[in-house]
C-alpha cells in the first residue's frame, strides 16, 4: 500500500491513503484532516484520542496534490499516474479521495480561491499558493473550472463552485458577470479573465466564452430566458435556478436592459438583435435571441411578433410583440418603417434589403409611392408576407 510519512515528537508515522496509520511498533489508528482553515493532518487512535499535526499543502506544475512536512521532501498523491478525485462540496470545501485501491476515505481540505486575469485558478492552502493550469467551463448555472492532470492519462477534474452569478451594473451598456461564492464563511468573487465575453447562446443561455493559448472555452449559464417590455424598452431577465446566495439557495433573476433598433442587417425570421442600456449607444453591445418573427396584418398595418424558445428544452416557447401597426412609407430613396411601441411611434429607415413589386396592393398600409408609381412593401427586415 503506497504511503508517506511524518514525524512528531521523535516518533515516525505512517500514514497510508486508505486512511491507516501505524508506527514501528505497530498499526496506531487512522488519519484525516482537521477540516478547518489550519488544515492539518489528525492522527486518531484506537481510543479516541487524537494528535494534530501541521503540514503544507500545495499544486505543482504538473497541476498534481502534494503534501509535506516542514522542509522535507513532498508526497504526491499522483500514484503510478492514477490521480486523486477532486469535488467540491456545498460548502465549496475540497475533498480528496486518494488512489487507494478502492476504499472510501476520502479528506477535505479549506482552500481559497481566486481566477486570475490569465484563466489559471490560484489556489491558497494556509497560505500557501499554487496554480492550477486549466479552463472556466459550465453548462449549469454555477461556475465550473477544468483541468488536467498533466503526468497521467486521466479524465479531467471538473471543480464545480456553488455560488451566484451577478451582474456587474457598473457598465449598464454591456454584459459582464461574476461569480460570487463563500468558502465556509469567507467570501470570494471570480471576475471572468482578461478578453472574455459575455453573448447569448444559440440555445438562448448566458455564454461566456474566451480563448487561453490559442483554446476556446466557454461557460454556458443554464437559466431561462424570458424578453419583457418594460418602461424603457425591453429586458432580458435571466432566471436561474439553485444559486447559493447569501440568504440561503434559492431562484435568481439577472435582469438587463435592451433596446429594439432595427436595422438594414436585422433578420427577424431568425433572430431578434437587441443592444444593451437604456439607449441604444455607440459603444452598445448588441446581442442576439434566436427565434422565429411572425407577421400578421392588423387593422392599421403589420403586426410584428418574435417567437423564442425560453428554456434549454425544446418545446417552450414564449411571443414578444416587437412592431405593432407597422406602415411604410418612401422617402429621400429609402424605405421608413414605422410602428408602434407601447403607444408612441417609433421610424427607421432601411435603404437596402427589402421587396417592392409594381402596382401591387396588399393593404393602403402597405403600398408605398415611388418616382410617381405605387409599389406594395413585400418583405423587409428579413420577413415576408
Amino acid at each position: 500500500m503506497t504511503s508517506f510519512t511524518l514525524t512528531d515528537s521523535g516518533v515516525t508515522y505512517t500514514l497510508t491513503l486508505n486512511g491507516d496509520v501505524s508506527t514501528p511498533a505497530g498499526a496506531f489508528g487512522t488519519w484525516a484532516t482537521d477540516g478547518k482553515s489550519t488544515n492539518q493532518i489528525v492522527l486518531t487512535k484506537a481510543d479516541g484520542t487524537t494528535k494534530a499535526i501541521a503540514v503544507v499543502w500545495s499544486f505543482n506544475a504538473d497541476n498534481q496534490l502534494c503534501v509535506a512536512q516542514g522542509a522535507g521532501a513532498a508526497f504526491n498523491f499522483t500514484v503510478s499516474a492514477v490521480r486523486p478525485d477532486l469535488r467540491l462540496d456545498s460548502d465549496n470545501k475540497l475533498h480528496v479521495r486518494p488512489p487507494s485501491g478502492g476504499t472510501l476515505f476520502e479528506f477535505t481540505l479549506v482552500c481559497g480561491f481566486a481566477l486570475l486575469a490569465d484563466g489559471n485558478l490560484e489556489v491558497a492552502i494556509n497560505g500557501q499558493k499554487s496554480k492550477l493550469t486549466g479552463t472556466p467551463t459550465s453548462n449549469k448555472a454555477y461556475f465550473g473550472y477544468t483541468f488536467r492532470d498533466k503526468a497521467a492519462p486521466s479524465p479531467a477534474i471538473l471543480l464545480a463552485f456553488w455560488g451566484e452569478w451577478v451582474r456587474d451594473t457598473s457598465k449598464p451598456d454591456q454584459i459582464e458577470l461574476f461569480f460570487q461564492f463563500k468558502v465556509d464563511a469567507t467570501a470570494y468573487k471570480f471576475t471572468m479573465p482578461t478578453g472574455s465575453s459575455t453573448a447569448i447562446s444559440p440555445q438562448n443561455q448566458l455564454l461566456i466564452t474566451g480563448v487561453k493559448k490559442g483554446q476556446a472555452w466557454g461557460v454556458t449559464i443554464q437559466g431561462a430566458l424570458s424578453v419583457r417590455k418594460d418602461d424603457s424598452d425591453f429586458s432580458l431577465v435571466f432566471t436561474l435556478d439553485q444559486q447559493h446566495t447569501a440568504s440561503g439557495v434559492k431562484t435568481t433573476t439577472i435582469a438587463i436592459k435592451a433596446v429594439f433598433a432595427p436595422d438594414d442587417n436585422s433578420r427577424l425570421n431568425a433572430a431578434l438583435d437587441l443592444y444593451i442600456g437604456v439607449t441604444k449607444t455607440p459603444t452598445s453591445k448588441r446581442v442576439t435571441v434566436k427565434g422565429e418573427g411572425h407577421v400578421a396584418l392588423g387593422p392599421n398595418g403589420l403586426d410584428i411578433t418574435f417567437a423564442y424558445s425560453n428554456t434549454q428544452t425544446a418545446g417552450h416557447e414564449s411571443v414578444v410583440a416587437l412592431m405593432i401597426a407597422t406602415q411604410f412609407t418612401w422617402k429621400n430613396g429609402a424605405l421608413e418603417v414605422s410602428y408602434e411601441k407601447d403607444g408612441p411611434r417609433t421610424t427607421v429607415s432601411l435603404s437596402t434589403k427589402f421587396l417592392l413589386k409594381e402596382g401591387a396592393e396588399l393593404d393602403g398600409h402597405l403600398t408605398v409611392t415611388k418616382d410617381g408609381k405605387a409599389y406594395g412593401v413585400y418583405g423587409a427586415l428579413g420577413l415576408s408576407w
